[in-house]
């Protein structure tokens, strides 16, 4: 009897093992833990476009803060977040030096079109592009939405992972505070 309950134990310890190791694997593949940064500046190499097909250069434009956003339509927590998200963008409508950079992650231009006509975004420094050759990755992104603050000589102040409370006090306050 000591036996089988051995066996029955080792079994236990050993499918517990394997699930933790394969959870650690997927997880180094999916991103960071919260708060880490994986990119210590914004990547040079893109190939973002406009919806008018311009290709849009991140680094042009002059020395402002930069808010880098990765959303897409097929994704629920995206979809969720983003009145939110544009309600934070208007309320920053002030700042000239901020920039927003929303980039639709492999989105049909159609649908992209149609869920941003829902929004009123009233700040002019905010730049809609599209991501059809998987440039988020270059910012070590896996996930959706994440969303990358760069400060005026483009190096990496915050990375903001996953569905974000835009109206907390604590966001407002930090953007207020650069």
């Amino acid at each position: 009897m000591n036996s089988k309950l051995l066996i029955f134990l080792a079994l236990i310890a050993f499918t517990f093992g394997f699930a933790t190791y394969e959870a650690m694997k997927m997880d180094k593949k999916l991103g960071s833990s919260v708060g880490e940064i994986l990119i210590k500046e914004m990547p040079t190499d893109l190939t973002l476009k406009g919806f008018d097909n311009q290709q849009l250069d991140l680094r042009a434009g002059g020395e402002v803060f930069t808010v880098v956003h990765f959303w897409a339509t097929w994704c629920a927590p995206c979809e969720i977040e983003f009145p939110e998200l544009v309600n934070f963008i208007n309320s920053m409508k002030n700042r000239k030096d901020m920039r927003f950079v929303l980039v639709a992650v492999n989105d049909d231009d159609t649908k992209v079109k149609k869920f941003l006509s829902k929004f009123n975004i009233e700040n002019e420094n905010v730049v809609l592009v599209k991501d059809s050759d998987n440039n988020y990755q270059k910012f070590g992104s896996y996930k959706l939405p994440e969303t990358f603050l760069f400060d005026k000589k483009f190096q990496t102040l915050r990375k903001f992972e996953g569905q974000q409370a835009w109206s907390q006090n604590t966001i407002l306050d930090y953007f207020n505070s650069l």
